[in-house]
């Protein structure tokens, strides 16, 4: 489920392809656990997955197949302090320092 929210469209594109097949080949098994498989295929066709806005219908999917995610998956998770303390503030400052040092 994280895939298909992931920050690479063809991630995601990729991973709603996988799944669809894997629920075409698991219907009738599915279908004793899940009653929903059939809406689940409908938004994994019908979702532009190469679009940015896709944890929602991600969400969908998983909400229709009854898994459970977390608040924090299923809100999506936030840049650490760690990654932003350490990225440079002006996104050309790290170019520029390899620039400098390769020129030398």
């Amino acid at each position: 489920m994280r895939l298909l929210d992931h920050r690479y469209p063809r991630v995601r594109s990729y991973t709603a392809e996988q799944l669809y097949i894997k629920l075409l080949e698991y219907d009738e098994k599915l279908s004793k656990f899940c009653s929903n498989v059939e809406e689940a295929m409908s938004i994994l066709l019908e979702t532009a997955w190469g679009e940015a806005n896709s944890r929602n219908n991600r969400n969908e999917v998983a909400d229709s197949l009854g898994i459970q995610l977390s608040t924090k998956v299923r809100n999506g998770t936030k840049s650490s302090k760690k990654n932003a303390r350490n990225s440079p503030r002006d996104e050309f400052a790290s170019y520029m320092s390899l620039v400098k040092d390769t020129g030398r």
